[in-house]
C-alpha cells in the first residue's frame, strides 16, 4: 500500500528545464536562481501535501495527527522526509538570494555545506510538535541556540499551563544561555537549583569589567521583574542600555549608590 503511494504520480510535476546541470545553475543570474528555488520548493510542497494527506486518510484520521509513525525505515516516513528536507533547503536557498545574503546558495541539497540545524517544529505529518522536556543526554547533543528554543518554548508552555514553578525555571536556564552564565544548565527541573547564582557586592561590582557589569545588570533586571517592581527594572536596564550602547554616563551598582554618588 505505501509503495503504492510512493509509485503515485505527483500533483505537481518537479520542474527541472531550466537548471539541468550545476554549471548552468551557477552562471545563472540572481533572479533565475531565485525563480528556480521557488519552483521547486512549490513543487516539494504540494507533493509532501499530497502524501500527508494520502497517509492520514490511510490510518483513519481526519486532517492530520498529533502522532508520527514510529518506524523511520518505512517507506513512506523515508519519502515524507525527503520532501521536507526539499522544501527546507529550497526556501533556505531562496531567503539567501532574495536578502542578498553573504552565505552561499546551492544548486542541490547534497552541494550544502554552510546549513545550521534547527529543531524541527512539525511532525511528519504537519501538526505542531507538542514539546516535552528531553533528557540530560539529549539536551547536551543540542547546540547553544537550540537550549535557548528548547527552554523558551517550555517556558511557555509551562506558563500557559499555570506552572509557575517549572516555567520559572526553563526562564532561569535561559537567561543562563543567554547572558553567557558560567553556570549550568539543565533539561530538567532539580531540586536546589539556584536560579540566579551568586550576589555580588558594590566592592565587587567596581572591579568588574564593562561586559560583566552589563550582564549583572540584566540579570538584577529580571530580578526586579519577577519581584513586579518595575521602577526597579527600570533602573536597571537604564544601566545596562548605557553599558550596552557605550554611553559616556557613569553606572553604579544600585540607585542607593547613585544617591550616595550624586549626593
Amino acid at each position: 500500500m505505501w509503495w503504492d503511494i510512493l509509485k503515485m504520480p505527483r500533483g505537481f510535476p518537479t520542474p527541472g528545464s531550466d537548471f539541468k546541470t550545476k554549471e548552468a545553475y551557477y552562471r545563472g543570474s540572481r533572479e533565475q536562481r531565485m525563480s528556480y528555488h521557488t519552483k521547486m520548493k512549490n513543487a516539494a510542497e504540494k507533493n509532501l501535501k499530497i502524501l500527508r494527506r494520502r497517509m492520514t486518510g490511510q490510518t483513519g484520521i481526519g486532517g492530520v495527527t498529533d502522532a508520527d509513525p514510529v518506524v523511520d525505515e518505512d517507506p513512506i516516513n523515508q519519502e515524507i522526509d525527503r520532501l521536507q528536507e526539499l522544501f527546507r533547503f529550497h526556501k533556505r536557498q531562496y531567503y539567501r538570494l532574495s536578502s542578498n545574503s553573504s552565505r552561499q546558495d546551492f544548486f542541490t541539497l547534497e552541494e550544502e555545506t554552510n546549513r545550521r540545524i534547527h529543531i524541527p517544529q512539525t511532525t511528519r505529518t504537519g501538526s505542531r510538535i507538542v514539546h516535552k522536556e528531553i533528557s540530560q543526554e539529549e539536551y547536551d547533543e543540542l547546540s547553544g541556540g537550540d537550549k535557548m528554543k528548547y527552554h523558551k518554548r517550555l517556558s511557555r508552555k509551562y506558563e500557559n499551563e499555570g506552572n509557575k514553578k517549572l516555567a520559572f525555571f526553563h526562564e532561569a536556564m535561559y537567561a543562563r544561555l543567554n547572558y553567557a552564565s558560567n553556570l549550568p544548565t539543565f533539561s530538567k527541573y532539580r531540586e536546589g537549583y539556584k536560579a540566579f547564582g551568586k550576589e555580588y557586592t558594590k566592592e565587587e561590582y567596581l572591579q568588574m569589567s564593562n561586559d560583566d557589569k552589563r550582564k549583572y545588570h540584566v540579570m538584577m533586571y529580571k530580578r526586579a521583574e519577577r519581584k513586579g517592581d518595575r521602577d526597579l527594572a527600570k533602573w536597571y536596564q537604564r544601566m545596562a542600555d548605557r553599558l550596552k550602547y557605550g554611553s559616556k554616563l557613569p553606572t553604579y551598582y544600585s540607585p542607593e549608590h547613585e544617591a550616595e554618588e550624586s549626593s
